[in-house]
């Protein structure tokens, strides 16, 4: 019996002692920036621009750890079907642009987002916030919302050497100064 009440004491405090956790340990390496700087360079190089939507989650999260953490996030009502034109005939007051827009930023909160609407459109259908996590990024963009993520800033400071990156958005840099 005292054996049984020793195993029981010892499996007790081995069960209570703190650990330590590192958030290091539980993130995955991210790009560096020459990677990152050396990718975009290729991209524009061959296509002119460089299409954020391509590329991974990871490799879009190193991305926007190394700027600001702010990112545009493009948004479009579910099963939207753009045509020609198109950011030219919407309403983004209209019911189902004001739902999407809405569900976006729910998704945004509920990822841990840290600012939401830093810049409020008024003609373009896109939610610039500050996020926090990979997890967040996922998040994102697999919403049926969400038409793109793309870091905000990346293009100013650390590409400064290209002589122009465009988003895939096709808004260029956008952001007010």
């Amino acid at each position: 019996m005292h054996f049984f009440l020793a195993i029981c004491f010892l499996l007790f405090f081995s069960a209570c002692q703190k650990t330590t956790w590192s958030p290091s340990a539980r993130q995955p390496e991210l790009f560096s920036v020459e990677h990152i700087n050396a990718r975009v360079y290729s991209a524009c190089k061959q296509n002119g621009k460089m299409e954020w939507a391509t590329t991974d989650p990871l490799f879009l999260w190193s991305a926007i750890v190394h700027s600001d953490s702010l990112v545009a996030v493009g948004y479009q009502p579910r099963y939207f079907q753009p045509d020609s034109g198109w950011l030219g005939k919407i309403d983004l007051q209209a019911g189902e642009w004001r739902h999407a827009r809405e569900q976006v930023i729910r998704e945004a909160l509920l990822s841990g987002a840290k600012e939401l609407e830093i810049w409020q459109e008024k003609f373009l259908p896109v939610i610039l916030l500050r996020v926090s996590s990979l997890g967040a990024v996922r998040r994102l963009l697999s919403s049926p919302y969400v038409r793109y993520v793309e870091p905000l800033s990346y293009d100013r400071k650390l590409v400064a050497g290209i002589p122009q990156v465009e988003s895939s958005s096709g808004c260029g840099n956008n952001t007010p100064n």
